[in-house]
């Protein structure tokens, strides 16, 4: 009878530590984390000299230029900006302590890169990715915020698949 009990309570908490349990920040995505599937997908050419691909539904936005070429995308559930320039965010400066984040250095397109992964207590998951000096001084920046941890991996996705036209 002894056996049957810890047989019941081994069972118990084997299958509890295989589900994730619900919390604030669900299921969060590593730096390992497989990329999307991207078929069906298109590769939009930036005039500045990368490409990127986007899953189907995306739109662009009007967004005005401050001191840098900057482009924005929409979808259901996600956005999606660049900026590409002198100043673009280099992802150094201090995270919300309010954020899980995760830091993963990284080489996109035949440049060293830094993708940051975050999750809020609410609202959105985020991804950005920086690239220091594509050109000598120029840099690039792209980020996005998804409300669903696929979504999150789709914006990843999108990143990874950044490509320069010249090394």
């Amino acid at each position: 009878m002894h056996r049957t009990h810890l047989l019941l309570a081994l069972l118990a908490l084997g299958s509890t530590a295989c589900v994730p349990l619900p919390g604030p920040s669900g299921p969060q995505l590593t730096c390992a984390t497989p990329s999307a599937d991207t078929t069906g997908w298109s590769r939009i050419a930036d005039s500045s000299g990368f490409s990127f691909l986007l899953p189907p539904g995306f739109r662009e936005n009007s967004v005005e230029p401050v001191d840098s070429h900057v482009r924005g995308f929409e979808a259901d559930g996600l956005t999606l900006s660049l900026d590409y320039g002198r100043y673009s965010n280099d992802l150094a400066g201090p995270h919300d302590a309010s954020e899980g984040h995760l830091e993963c250095p990284t080489q996109i397109g035949g440049h060293k890169a830094v993708v940051l992964l975050t999750w809020p207590d609410r609202m959105a998951y985020g991804v950005d990715a920086a690239w220091r000096d594509v050109r000598p001084g120029i840099h690039l920046w792209m980020g996005g915020a998804a409300n669903t941890p696929n979504g999150q991996r789709a914006l990843l996705t999108v990143l990874r698949s950044v490509r320069f036209d010249q090394p």
